[in-house]
């Protein structure tokens, strides 16, 4: 991931998170919930809404096992991938995963 760069910064809560977007460019956005509820689906649509004529980050929503239904809801709010926690104890995989996003969003625009 070096040609992508590492800067990475942590907030807690959706508040925190719009703050901090609003304040620096992000090429990735990494939700990580314990479960998929309105939350992170609520801040992917204000992502979306935000960036719609701006340069927009990716999203991916990090989170426990969830159901198709669940996961239909996170990408038609806007969330560009999903990785279960269970991907965690594959660390290169998880690793790939982000590289391949942000190639297609840099072939994007």
């Amino acid at each position: 991931m070096a040609e992508f760069g590492r800067l990475a910064e942590t907030v807690h809560g959706q508040a925190a998170a719009l703050q901090r977007l609003t304040q620096r460019c992000f090429r990735l956005v990494l939700i990580h919930t314990p479960r998929l509820d309105a939350t992170p689906l609520i801040l992917c649509r204000i992502i979306d809404e935000h960036f719609d004529r701006a340069p927009r980050p990716a999203v991916m929503i990090m989170t426990h096992a969830v159901e198709p239904a669940e996961m239909l809801a996170a990408y038609d709010a806007g969330a560009d991938d999903m990785i279960s926690e269970s991907d965690l104890f594959y660390p290169r995989v998880v690793a790939a995963r982000i590289e391949a996003l942000l190639r297609r969003l840099g072939r994007r625009g």
